[in-house]
């Protein structure tokens, strides 16, 4: 395939058909819970990435923080 062709999954060739057809379209409550969920896990990444760039293990940040490890990635 070249890079001109797109690839077709269960018929579907953008992110937000195959959005659609797996969870509904936007406003249904099974795509708001994706969605939700979705931008936690983003954001839950995006702060284990941060945490590691400064050198800090979660026992560390939890110290640093003054909570618990359950609230650490």
């Amino acid at each position: 395939m070249n890079t001109k062709e797109k690839k077709s999954i269960k018929g579907c060739t953008t992110y937000e058909e195959i959005l659609e057809k797996e969870y509904g379209p936007k406003g249904t409550p099974e795509r708001d819970q994706f969605d939700r969920d979705a931008e936690a896990f983003i954001l839950a990444e995006r702060l284990k990435e941060e945490r590691r760039k400064a050198g800090l293990t979660q026992a560390l940040l939890t110290e640093k923080i003054e909570t618990k490890k359950s609230y650490i990635l």
